[in-house]
């Protein structure tokens, strides 16, 4: 069993970016380390991401358009909207501070949850961009998301 799950996590360490585009998908169990994107929500409702963890030493300067570890919007085209994403009992653990989710347009706010997730970021508070402004975590849950979420250190080794 223990070979398996090595095997297992390698395989997705390797993984970059997972781009959601079936309704209603759940994602889970996904382990990633230094993605550009993990999650890339884009025309897609009611999405799924539960009990995952997130690993990123990137910087600002790796990643100058600013996407978060998950990103959530609409296709260009506004028949594919993207509403109903819930992020939910997921770990997010960044050495540099850069957005662990991007909310990118009104579409994406549509129903959209996350909450019971820990965030650690080594180099401070973790952030999030919300409609293109930078978001601290206080300011994040101010708007609602990530009540019950904390920022902890998970202490990986």
């Amino acid at each position: 069993m223990k070979k398996l799950l090595t095997v297992l996590c390698l395989l997705i360490l390797s993984f970059t970016i997972l781009n959601a585009q079936n309704t209603s998908s759940v994602i889970q169990f996904v382990i990633t380390k230094n993605p550009n994107i993990v999650i890339y929500i884009k025309g897609a409702n009611g999405i799924q991401y539960y009990n995952n963890i997130f690993y990123s030493t990137k910087t600002v300067a790796d990643n100058p358009v600013g996407t978060g570890i998950i990103d959530v919007n609409q296709i260009i085209d506004a028949t594919q909207t993207t509403a109903g994403a819930k992020i939910k009992n997921n770990i997010f653990y960044t050495v540099n501070q850069i957005p662990n989710i991007r909310l990118v347009d009104n579409n994406s706010l549509v129903n959209f949850e996350s909450d019971y997730n820990i965030f650690y970021c080594e180099a401070g508070t973790p952030i999030f961009t919300y409609l293109g402004i930078q978001k601290t975590f206080a300011q994040w849950q101010a708007l609602g998301y990530d009540t019950h979420s904390i920022i902890v250190n998970p202490k990986f080794k």
